[in-house]
């Protein structure tokens, strides 16, 4: 069993899975294990969608029926994922990720349809038996933002403890409609991303990306005085 450590730097955003799937002991384990995450004042601000079979196909049908009418994404979706414009060294470090993926891939920028075709795989939660949604009530702040991706970084690092891989998605935010409609979703409740998780397609490029993080001296500073 892999300590938190090796946990924590053996994860990766995987973009190719097996169609191998998850135990349903194992994944009805690791959610409920992961909704132990703390969160401020104990809000426990979110709500966690599993999805396999035939409700995540259905959810990738929704998705991309909305895609064909609106591809930038659906009009009155959550605010966008990235600041515009977005400056430096941000706009740097997300253009070294999406070259590196590409690059992996053999897809040239001049490819559109290309790189089109590989960006809908996310709606297909890359092939990945088992696609998660996260949703919260309207209303809540950007603290239980904060919370929310906590409970993803949770959901991660117990998936590689059990030798899974996953994908945090911000790009399911842009379909609020679409998913509420495959999920049965009410009134009032704001999808705040998604995440695929399975076994990796180890023989594919995109599997584990070895993205380049900028190191100590920049991201941190220790105040002594």
């Amino acid at each position: 069993m892999m300590n938190v450590t090796e946990a924590v730097r053996s994860r990766a955003a995987c973009r190719a899975f097996l169609d191998r799937p998850v135990p349903a002991a194992v994944l009805r384990t690791l959610v409920e294990t992961a909704l132990r995450a703390p969160s401020g004042g104990n809000l426990q601000p979110w709500h966690v969608h599993v999805l396999t079979g035939a409700a995540k196909a259905r959810l990738t049908a929704s998705v991309m029926e909305a895609f064909q009418r609106t591809p930038a994404g659906e009009p009155d979706h959550d605010p966008q994922i990235y600041p515009e414009p977005l400056g430096e060294p941000y706009k740097t470090r997300r253009a070294v990720c999406g070259a590196m993926l590409y690059d992996a891939l053999k897809i040239p920028r001049e490819d559109k349809m290309g790189r089109i075709r590989q960006a809908l795989k996310n709606y297909e939660f890359f092939g990945a038996p088992v696609g998660l949604i996260f949703t919260a009530p309207a209303g809540m702040v950007e603290g239980q933002a904060v919370d929310m991706g906590i409970l993803m970084q949770t959901v991660m690092l117990l998936a590689r403890e059990q030798g899974l891989d996953t994908c945090p998605q911000a790009i399911w935010r842009m379909w609020p409609k679409a998913i509420a409609a495959a999920l049965g979703l009410g009134e009032g409740i704001h999808v705040l991303g998604g995440m695929s998780l399975g076994y990796a397609d180890a023989a594919s490029p995109v599997a584990t990306l070895n993205i380049p993080r900028d190191g100590l001296d920049v991201l941190a500073t220790f105040h002594s005085e």
